[in-house]
C-alpha cells in the first residue's frame, strides 16, 4: 500500500506505510486532521446579527489552519491484524525505517 486517503465532513484521514496481505501484518502511520468549518453557522448569524456573523467568519478565516494543525493527531499501527499495536505519536516525526522482517 502506498497511501490511503479518506475524507469526511469531520476529518481527513491518511495512512502511509506497508501491508502484507499474505502474513496479515502492517506497519502504518495514520494522520487524522479535523475539518473545522463554521461557514454555514456564520451565514446564519449574519442573517440574525451582521456583526456577529462577520466576526465569526473572520475568526474562522484567521484561526482555521492553526487550530487544524494543533488538533491533528498521528498514530503508528504495527504488528499482526489479530493483535495490532497502536501507538500515539506526539508530533510529526519521520516514519521509522520499516524492515522487511516486520512484515514476515
Amino acid at each position: 500500500m502506498d497511501s490511503f486517503l479518506m475524507r469526511s465532513s469531520l476529518a481527513k484521514i491518511t495512512a502511509v506505510g506497508k501491508v502484507s496481505l499474505i502474513n496479515e501484518k502492517q506497519a502504518l502511520r495514520f494522520t487524522i486532521k479535523p475539518e473545522i468549518n463554521a461557514g454555514s453557522a456564520s451565514l446564519l448569524y449574519m442573517a440574525i446579527n451582521p456583526v456577529i456573523g462577520l466576526s465569526t467568519l473572520a475568526a474562522q478565516w484567521l484561526f482555521r489552519e492553526p487550530l487544524t494543525d494543533s488538533l491533528t493527531t498521528f498514530y503508528d499501527i504495527t504488528g499482526s491484524w489479530a493483535a495490532p499495536e497502536i501507538n500515539s505519536v506526539k508530533r510529526r516525526t519521520a516514519l521509522p525505517y520499516i524492515e522487511s522482517s516486520v512484515l514476515n
